[in-house]
């Protein structure tokens, strides 16, 4: 997974080299993969901060949580088999 500097965050495969990706995510910092529903999850480094999930292949994202404004995502991390 990558995130660029025009907001877009893309993943290319290694077999076949097929690119997806959705765009305006805005200033992505953190990324965590959810490996078992391919779900990417980031920190939008506005204030305040922002924890969101993006589906690459159906182009959607969504709110999950905004972040006080005396705390600071500092990793982000997931645990797909224990949900």
């Amino acid at each position: 997974m990558h995130v660029d500097i025009t907001g877009t965050i893309y993943r290319l495969s290694l077999v076949g080299g097929k690119k997806a990706y959705v765009s305006g995510v805005g200033s992505a910092g953190d990324i965590a993969v959810d490996w078992i529903t391919q779900n990417v999850y980031y920190v939008e480094k506005s204030a305040p901060q922002k924890i969101r999930v993006c589906n690459l292949d159906k182009k959607r994202c969504a709110h999950v949580v905004s972040v006080g404004h005396d705390y600071t995502v500092t990793k982000l991390a997931m645990d797909p088999v224990a949900g």
